[in-house]
């Protein structure tokens, strides 16, 4: 028996795998949805209203994909708490949940003696994904599919929040960039809570391009007061108003973020997780200290499966994919990245049609996870995400 727990403001979301019925408190409820439209989930025949008792069998489906499925109300953190100590006691069962959620369920009660009590079946920090050469093997660890938001130019997350929805049933996260193409966005950090708000994870995407050292430690201090734990660290495009602040580095970022681990400012939070880019050539030694790796975007499995073979990194390593959406897109890409080699001929097919690059990108992504090479895939999937999430839901 499994459970992984995800927790956040509001709403607390479980992927739940039980042998019984769990009787639910009156003032918390199932629904389906994000914050701004909650529809109670329906009870299964034979639910006795009168004690709340949900159907395992309905508990299991509404509750197994992380698709904006949680348990609201004034009485959520008690049942969930509840349903934890439950699922504990249980033979051959496990659970799988951050530090920073288990003190905000048990609003730091979650102690020492408690945590003895429970272990090991309660596992409250990353586990290793990789060894060997590329890891373990394809049966042993999971694909992820990091999926990238276009972030809002406007004070306005409706936007987000329907690309959220529609790309949950394949998403494993959300990356969210930050001020990309150099144009001003909705802060990073803001948007990987409102993802983590609707019941998936979020990485925040942070430039050393905009920021000082007093305006980054305030940005840690604003993900770790939000609960935004993953970060992927980024140099930036050139800024279309303004310069570069030029105090920071992406190694740097490293380093003050692994340093608040202690700051007793950070007393209480998860460790920060923080991921960095690499092009198809040799990785620096200083990245290797990162907990993840994205690489360049390529159009070419070749290249992707070349550089895996050349590089030894023991952190997951995340292929880049983007759907080509335009000749014109293709051309504005060629300039900006020199050596990305989009093949001609997927120029040509979208000229024709519209649909050849979603379906270039999902084959891509296909072929990556049969690789076996890379732990998963960021994927940029433009303005097309409603095409490519309604393929990847069927194939992955």
């Amino acid at each position: 028996m499994t459970m992984g727990v995800g927790a956040c403001t509001g709403v607390v979301l479980l992927m739940v795998w039980l042998s019984r019925g769990i009787a639910q408190r009156r003032d918390a409820q199932l629904v389906r949805g994000c914050k701004s439209r909650l529809a109670p989930v329906p009870r299964a025949a034979g639910t006795d209203p009168k004690t709340n008792l949900y159907d395992v069998a309905s508990v299991v489906v509404a509750l197994a994909p992380l698709t904006g499925v949680g348990i609201v109300g004034a009485g959520a953190n008690a049942y969930v708490r509840a349903l934890l100590v439950e699922v504990l006691t249980r033979d051959s069962s496990r659970v799988v949940i951050s530090r920073n959620e288990l003190h905000r369920l048990f609003e730091g009660d979650f102690d020492e003696g408690l945590q003895r009590a429970l272990a090991p079946e309660a596992q409250a920090q990353p586990v290793p994904l990789m060894n060997g050469r590329y890891g373990l093997g394809m049966h042993d660890r999971r694909f992820e599919l990091v999926c990238e938001i276009e972030p809002p130019t406007r004070p306005d997350l409706k936007r987000v929040r329907h690309q959220i929805g529609v790309m949950s049933p394949i998403a494993d996260s959300f990356l969210i960039p930050d001020n990309h193409i150099g144009r001003a966005t909705v802060s990073s950090v803001a948007v990987a809570h409102e993802v983590q708000a609707m019941g998936a994870r979020g990485i925040a995407c942070l430039n050393s391009r905009d920021r000082n050292l007093l305006g980054f430690r305030r940005d840690l201090l604003t993900a770790a007061a939000y609960g935004v734990e993953r970060f992927l660290f980024v140099y930036g495009d050139k800024p279309s108003a303004g310069g570069r602040t030029s105090e920071l580095t992406v190694r740097a970022m490293i380093e003050e973020a692994r340093s608040a681990a202690e700051d007793p400012a950070f007393n209480g939070c998860a460790p920060f997780q923080v991921g960095v880019t690499s092009g198809l050539r040799p990785v620096p030694a200083w990245k290797s200290a990162a907990d993840f790796v994205f690489v360049q975007v390529s159009y070419s499995i070749e290249n992707l499966l070349r550089w895996r073979e050349s590089v030894d990194l023991g952190v997951p390593v995340y292929a880049g994919v983007m759907v080509l959406a335009s000749a014109g897109m293709a051309r504005n890409l060629a300039a900006a990245i020199p050596d990305i080699n989009i093949p001609d001929q997927l120029v040509v097919d979208v000229e024709r049609d519209r649909d050849a690059g979603v379906n270039a990108a999902c084959e891509q992504i296909l072929a990556i996870r049969d690789s076996g090479a890379f732990d998963g895939v960021h994927l940029v999937p433009v303005s097309r995400y409603r095409q490519v999430a309604a393929r990847l839901e069927i194939e992955l």
